[in-house]
């Protein structure tokens, strides 16, 4: 599989899907949402940063059916559409087309309960590229659980868990390193990519567990509320804060922690040799 995604990669190939056609009993029937899209400039841009795009997977044997909305802003649709990729029993999609006088490469990994996909578009020195990840759902949603996912989604809470995968990645690989000081670059970054890969296709267990934490203490007008509240600029600026906080957050309540532990020890030992004990 990885040698002929180079192999299309490499010709452009328009339209055709690196897939070998078998299909996956394990995704039959699975129903995907995008739950987190990110829109980077690679190369030259500006990139189209403006909007959102609503994604929809449905499987069905070995086609990947793709919907997909785009919004301006939350209410009104600028513009829908789909396609129709083939998946592989891997899990593994994608295709290179043309498209604007460039070229827009798809490539994607779907698991049990999750996946991910990346668009990378290609004009000269003008690249950009959309990462979304994907989160497995009921054919038929509640609107809760619906709900559930919009707040997910609006907290910026996928994109803080990508944030921390970069942190955690490297160092997964540096205790690897450790104990296989001969290990290649190559090979450290083909592991670093599989590390990554599972982080990401897990990224649907995560959503489960937040949905269920939502559920036990959150109203359905409380979750509107909410994404209501997410989308001010006060939310967006404190979703957009949620990763960096968590983790200074956490580094700094370690040293607080240590520093008043260790202070709290001392003090013990005071009162242990007051009281007579030798330590």
């Amino acid at each position: 599989m990885i040698k002929l995604r180079g192999l299309l990669l490499a010709a452009g190939i328009a339209g055709v899907p690196w897939a070998d056609g078998a299909a996956n009993p394990a995704l039959e029937g699975a129903v995907f949402a995008g739950a987190n899209a990110m829109i980077e400039q690679v190369g030259t841009g500006p990139c189209p940063a403006t909007g959102s795009v609503l994604w929809r997977v449905d499987i069905r044997g070995t086609e990947l059916r793709f919907k997909w909305t785009y919004h301006r802003d939350r209410d009104a649709a600028l513009a829908e559409g789909s396609e129709i990729l083939a998946l592989a029993a891997d899990g593994t999609f994608g295709r290179v087309v043309p498209r604007d006088g460039g070229t827009s490469t798809s490539t994607g990994l779907l698991g049990s309960k999750g996946g991910y996909f990346e668009v990378l578009y290609r004009r000269g020195d003008f690249v950009c590229r959309q990462r979304t990840d994907l989160v497995r759902i009921q054919a038929t949603e509640t609107r809760k659980n619906e709900l559930m996912r919009a707040l997910i989604t609006e907290a910026n809470m996928l994109t803080g868990m990508n944030d921390l995968i970069n942190a955690f990645a490297p160092a997964i690989l540096a205790d690897i390193r450790r104990r296989v000081p001969t290990l290649t670059d190559d090979a450290a970054r083909a592991m670093s990519e599989e590390i990554i890969a599972e982080f990401r296709l897990s990224i649907g267990e995560f959503v489960e567990i937040m949905s269920a934490i939502f559920d036990r203490y959150y109203t359905e007008e409380d979750l509107e509320a909410l994404i209501a509240f997410y989308r001010t600029p006060t939310g967006r600026k404190m979703a957009g804060l949620t990763a960096r906080l968590a983790l200074e957050s956490q580094a700094a309540g370690m040293r607080w922690g240590q520093a008043v532990g260790q202070r709290g020890h001392d003090r013990a030992v005071r009162k242990a040799r007051e009281l007579g004990y030798n330590l």
